[in-house]
């Protein structure tokens, strides 16, 4: 079954170019002010794109997500450490963000159930892309402070 396929048997809104317009528009961006975090506007719609086709990857793939999605979206996550100005927690709110834009585009079709299934896949990707993301920063942290030890220990040495 496609990723479209597949979003519309979820209730996706059928709009999902103005869904994804609407979190990532380019003035003034929702996701600016429920993020905190300004993406330049020139990647938004790539962005938001590339968001879109990881929820559909998800969901064709809902199946086996370890071997399939899991590795992809953990390199992603890495990738978000060298994002300028970029903190963990946008995470978070970007899950939030999504969560609201499906409610007020789907509006009365948004019943409980339907926002269970969205926020299980919301979820997953948000949980996936942060292990990424804090397994890299933990990595580079560690690598800054083992370069700082090894400086510290040549200084006494020549002392």
């Amino acid at each position: 079954m496609g990723c479209s396929a597949s979003l519309d048997l979820m209730g996706a809104p059928k709009g999902i170019p103005t869904t994804r317009d609407r979190v990532f528009e380019e003035e003034g961006a929702q996701s600016d002010a429920i993020l905190g975090w300004k993406l330049p506007p020139e990647q938004k719609k790539g962005h938001a794109s590339r968001f879109m086709q990881a929820v559909g990857a998800v969901i064709d793939n809902v199946d086996d997500l370890d071997n399939t999605i899991y590795p992809v979206l953990t390199n992603l996550g890495k990738r978000h450490v060298t994002f300028e100005d970029f903190e963990g927690h946008f995470f978070d709110a970007f899950e939030q963000a999504m969560l609201l834009v499906w409610s007020e585009e789907l509006g009365t079709k948004f019943e409980e159930r339907v926002r269970d299934a969205w926020q299980l896949v919301f979820k997953y990707i948000i949980r996936t892309l942060k292990a990424g993301y804090d397994g890299e920063k933990e990595l580079l942290m560690n690598s800054a402070k083992d370069k700082n030890t090894s400086a510290q220990t040549s200084q006494l040495s020549l002392q």
